[in-house]
């Protein structure tokens, strides 16, 4: 049976699935494939509005595009997650920001736990000097999410 589940499973798993269930194997299939393509599709990067143009928090200069921060001649290199997160905050400065729109909107579909963005606000804190026990920048809301307490300043191209 040409293109059939067999050929993709092998014969060994599809051989426990009965014949008469064939019809529901190739709809399984085409299913399985379907998502993946779904999946590969939503792990592009997404950009943020604000990616457009730097931005700066307290003395910092914010270069999304450039996954960078900068203050007094010191430049400090983000991951690119860590800078989308920092992104997604500063575009509701001000506002808590529940861990579940952060993580649905930074990592879309990847399937990962709430260690990715602890790892990314404690990437940020150590990069903007914040001090978690008396933030200046990100505040965590215990059981809630993050905010960031700082104005944001577009900064204007010349």
């Amino acid at each position: 049976m040409p293109g059939s589940l067999r050929e993709i499973t092998g014969a060994v798993g599809a051989a426990t699935v009965p014949e008469p269930a064939a019809p529901f194997r190739r709809r399984f299939s085409l299913r399985i494939l379907t998502g993946i393509a779904k999946l590969v599709a939503a792990t592009e990067e997404t950009v943020h509005p604000m990616l457009a143009g730097d931005f700066r928090l307290q003395e910092w200069l914010v270069q999304p595009s450039l996954n960078r921060l900068s203050r007094s001649g010191r430049t400090v290199p983000l991951r690119p997650k860590a800078m989308d997160v920092l992104v997604f905050l500063a575009e509701r400065a001000g506002s808590v920001v529940p861990q579940e729109e952060i993580l649905d909107s930074v990592w879309a579909k990847e399937f990962i736990g709430d260690s990715a963005l602890k790892t990314a606000i404690h990437e940020l804190r150590n990069a903007l000097d914040d001090d978690p026990d008396d933030p200046s920048v990100i505040e965590t809301i215990v059981k809630r999410g993050y905010r960031l307490m700082t104005p944001v300043e577009r900064e204007e191209i010349p």
